[in-house]
């Protein structure tokens, strides 16, 4: 009788085979006897071919006969982290420090599922153990920089920086999160020239160009008498907040074409009459230049005190605004914008956004009209927002410029970091933003007000992922009516 082929010949005929007859052989292979090291050498193989879900199979066959193998743990690990599954991998690796206590590969992988699973206290320690352990690398050192930067421990942040940089001077990645720390501090100078490295990176947010093969705009490169294009490199709220740099570009002489996402161009139309607006993806003219916007503060050689601040630099609609104006007319009392939670898929949602249930202290105040000004709510916020009687017109905000007009009509918008947050300080809303503990860059670090946006007010959250004290900072300056902003 002919014996069924091993595991490693079956993966092999896999790989080599018809891809039609890729998944059934690779299934005959994870239900094959084999050697522990069989399956685990399939597992790497199967995450080479993108096959994730059947390399988690591979693995725990693998640890099913070898339990105590730590590199095992460390693989898994990164497979539930390319899975989504946080947790999980951060058990895995937990796993591998138990079983290998001085291994310095072990301590870094359990920092980077920490990190991903937003535990980034655990991932610093587990950082600095690995450190300890081997001296480090560039990755190692730049993301624990990073973590570092986040929980605000600035000049360690720095310091781990520096020495990745001195390993590889030409690490993108230890740059750019250098640059990130030194521009939450307010050092701009240093802090934009390292920012720009985002631009060497293999990511399709950055490296994205025009077809046309217009040269990018260096820094002190002159623009007088060149077409600029401008193209949005990041999110909504970037767009919004650079945008008010195109008027800038046209007093230097040029003339200015910035493409934006399409739910965006009729707001940004108003920033400049002369500024050409076009959407993403819509064909644009020739252009003697292009820059992403948020390279604009470099460009510019822009520091804390030099940002261009007059507001407002975007205006609502005249008639979409007195639309806005009859559906609200029946509100009594301020009527205050609500906006929780930014982009599910953002990579700090987890810190930036807030359960709609935690903002009880703000619902609570009384004499408020509230009105929702969230796009896209979360499970179970339908039922919150009818059960305190936020006034709910999300299904009529179909582009900025709608959502503009409602913002418009409002006395007080109080928001999480997100888009809202940029659009309201653009149109000079009074504005409060819950900054979260491990803060974006652009909110610079223990302030409470911002250079960007004058009538903003920032409510910084006092403790890594406790919001508590922040809505009861709100919530006590609602009360008080509006801690220091009038309604209009």
């Amino acid at each position: 009788m002919q014996s069924e082929p091993s595991v490693s010949t079956l993966f092999a005929a896999a790989q080599s085979g018809d891809p039609a007859e890729a998944l059934a052989l690779i299934d005959r292979a994870l239900a094959a006897p084999g050697a522990a090291q069989e399956f685990f050498d399939m597992a790497a193989g199967l995450m080479r071919m993108r096959r994730p879900k059947r390399a988690l199979a591979a693995i725990d066959r693998g640890l099913a006969l070898a339990p105590d193998e730590a590199r095992a743990h460390v693989q898994r690990a990164h497979i539930l982290k390319v899975l989504k599954e946080h947790e999980a991998a951060v058990g895995s690796a937990v796993r591998a420090v138990e079983l290998a206590p001085h291994a310095a590969a072990a301590w870094r992988t359990l920092g980077v599922m920490c990190m991903a699973a937003n535990r980034l206290p655990r991932a610093a320690a587990a950082f600095r153990r690995s450190l300890a352990l081997d001296g480090g690398d560039v990755p190692t050192l730049a993301n624990f920089g990073l973590v570092l930067t986040q929980l605000q421990h600035y000049p360690a942040a720095l310091a781990a920086f520096d020495r990745a940089l001195t390993l590889d001077p030409g690490s993108a990645h230890a740059r750019w999160n250098r640059g990130l720390c030194l521009l939450a501090l307010g050092r701009f100078e240093e802090g934009l020239d390292d920012y720009e490295a985002r631009l060497a990176i293999d990511d399709a947010a950055f490296e994205r160009q025009r077809g046309d093969g217009a040269a990018l705009w260096r820094k002190g490169e002159a623009i007088a008498g060149k077409r600029l294009l401008l193209y949005n490199d990041q999110g909504h709220g970037d767009t919004i907040q650079f945008i008010r740099f195109a008027p800038v570009l046209k007093a230097m002489g040029a003339e200015v074409i910035a493409e934006v996402q399409g739910e965006l161009a009729a707001l940004c139309a108003s920033v400049d009459p002369a500024v050409r607006i076009v959407r993403q993806r819509e064909a644009a003219p020739a252009v003697d230049l292009v820059c992403p916007m948020a390279s604009l503060p470099h460009r510019l050689s822009l520091s804390v005190a030099t940002i261009p601040a007059e507001v407002p630099y975007l205006r609502a609609d005249a008639a979409r605004m007195a639309a806005w104006g009859e559906r609200l007319a029946s509100l009594a009392g301020p009527r205050v914008g609500l906006a929780w939670a930014g982009n599910a898929r953002h990579a700090n949602d987890a810190n930036r956004s807030i359960a709609l249930e935690a903002l009880a202290p703000l619902a609570a105040v009384p004499g408020v009209s509230f009105v929702s000004l969230q796009k896209e709510p979360r499970e179970g916020d339908a039922r919150l927002i009818a059960a305190w009687g936020i006034a709910d017109h999300t299904a009529l905000m179909s582009d900025f410029s709608e959502t503009a007009a409602l913002v418009a009509n409002l006395d007080l918008v109080i928001t999480v970091d997100t888009s809202i947050a940029h659009l309201a300080g653009a149109l000079a809303r009074p504005t409060w933003i819950f900054v979260p503990f491990a803060a974006d860059f652009r909110w610079l670090s223990a302030r409470a007000d911002s250079p960007w946006y004058p009538t903003a007010r920032l409510i910084r959250q006092p403790r890594f992922r406790d919001w508590s004290g922040a809505i009861e900072e709100a919530s006590a300056r609602l009360r008080q009516g509006f801690g220091g902003f009038r309604p209009s």
